[in-house]
């Protein structure tokens, strides 16, 4: 189960923490997979990198439940964030006035930000318009992430492993056709290959905030004898990195390519190596998360042989819209996935790097559930790695309590060793009752009648 530090202040907290406990062994949870940093704040006390969230600095809730859950013969993950580490709108006054000793490396360190194939740089248009991520294609910033790892675990030293969730380059692309008839006024402005941000202050939690987005134009249809009149205009935003100077000097160089001189923008570098170098990008780019994950897992052995590893992953892009029975089982997306995101997570099982995988199959029926499983399990060298594929509730995504066996049994069928439930928050109904949260389905039944199918 993938869950998070949903504790609220003490005493709520120890009731909170309690029902996690009693609801993980009533349903026959085997493995939780806890997350444990929201944003630049650790979910548990005595960092050396990190401040802790206020309410557990004097509280040390997640080794409370660690020890509670092993006493019931389960196992605890820390589940850690990988590329995503900063979304906007924080404030220290929202956190406390936490006194930042030592300061986080993503806040002064703007160079380990990426940098997308128009050369914008992320802290100028984050991802999705609120979001930092740290390059993992960047040696400081993957030794940045081993030494978060190494502290948890210094910390927490009785931890089962460390679960892996974002391990891998983001990736996303939008378009957008606008009608200019009659829009001269934005014809004169603009022109084929220009960016356009776009900034719209919103109010969080934390405060006011601006949400910053970048579109590159890509055409811009004019007429011909009113050069400022046209007829549509489509901008475009691909968020694929890193093309900055540091990467592409590093690409090239492990990889034997020479970028032509006569190209200057980072657009045309990025054009010229997408167009005929994609082959050597695409692995050089899955090379970089891998030894991501080789650093971590030595830093892991480094401390004690019987951590487990272990990966939140894709198989699959999720639909444009809801799966249903009518879909016929596809074959998994594996290949595109490593191209766009750079994760070859199989060849991390099959070398060692691993020891389970828990493919995020979201919005997927049973059915197909089974089938991509299968199809995974037949790319693995050893085809009894454990495979936990992924099954999502949410408000807008609603399993049906009898659906939970077909899941289940799909996966198992298929080669999988079981399936990992997201989140706790989700699949809980007792949590969302205690918290006031809408009732999705009560699914403890179900999920207590799977411990037959072991």
């Amino acid at each position: 189960m993938w869950a998070y530090m949903d504790f609220r202040e003490r005493p709520l907290g120890d009731e909170d923490l309690k029902r996690f406990v009693d609801w993980s062994e009533k349903v026959g949870v085997q493995k939780v997979l806890m997350c444990v940093r929201t944003d630049l704040f650790a979910d548990y006390p005595n960092s050396k990198m990190l401040p802790a969230i206020p309410k557990f600095r004097n509280w040390n809730a997640l080794g409370e439940v660690t020890g509670r859950l092993h006493d019931l013969g389960k196992e605890v993950h820390a589940m850690i964030v990988v590329a995503p580490w900063l979304r906007l709108g924080w404030t220290p006054q929202s956190r406390g006035q936490v006194d930042f000793r030592p300061k986080p490396a993503l806040l002064d360190k703007p160079e380990w930000l990426p940098t997308d194939r128009y050369g914008i740089r992320e802290d100028k248009a984050p991802f999705f318009g609120s979001q930092l991520d740290l390059d993992i294609g960047k040696p400081e910033v993957r030794q940045f992430i081993a030494d978060h790892v190494e502290d948890i675990l210094t910390v927490n030293p009785e931890l089962d492993g460390i679960h892996l969730d974002f391990i891998r380059f983001r990736y996303w692309k939008s378009s957008i056709t606008m009608d200019i008839r009659g829009g001269a006024d934005f014809g004169r402005l603009i022109d084929k290959g220009d960016i356009i941000h776009v900034t719209k202050e919103v109010t969080s939690l934390t405060g006011q905030t601006a949400i910053k987005l970048a579109y590159h134009m890509k055409e811009n249809d004019r007429t011909k004898y009113a050069p400022y009149d046209g007829t549509k205009a489509v901008l475009e935003r691909e968020f694929a990195y890193c093309f900055c100077d540091s990467c592409l000097g590093r690409f090239q160089e492990e990889m034997g390519v020479e970028i032509p001189e006569y190209l200057h923008s980072t657009k045309e570098k990025a054009d010229w190596i997408l167009g005929s170098q994609s082959d050597k990008w695409f692995s050089w780019r899955a090379l970089q998360v891998t030894e991501q994950v080789r650093l971590i897992k030595k830093r892991m052995k480094g401390l004690s042989s019987r951590y487990k590893l272990s990966a939140a992953t894709f198989a699959k892009f999720p639909p444009h819209g809801i799966v249903t029975n009518d879909v016929p089982p596809k074959r998994d997306d594996y290949d595109s996935v490593l191209k766009s995101l750079g994760q070859d997570w199989i060849s991390w099982a099959n070398e060692g790097l691993l020891d389970f995988a828990a493919p995020m199959l979201y919005w997927t029926v049973p059915k197909d559930l089974g089938a991509i499983t299968g199809h995974l399990m037949s790319r693995m060298k050893d085809r009894s790695f454990p495979i936990y594929p992924g099954v999502l509730v949410s408000n807008e995504y609603v399993v049906e309590p009898h659906q939970v066996s077909e899941y289940a049994e799909n996966a198992t069928q298929a080669g999988g060793s079981g399936i990992t439930l997201f989140p706790y928050a989700g699949w809980c109904i007792s949590h969302r009752r205690a918290w006031g949260l809408p009732e999705i389905r009560d699914y403890d039944d179900a999920l207590v009648s799977l411990k037959r199918l072991e």
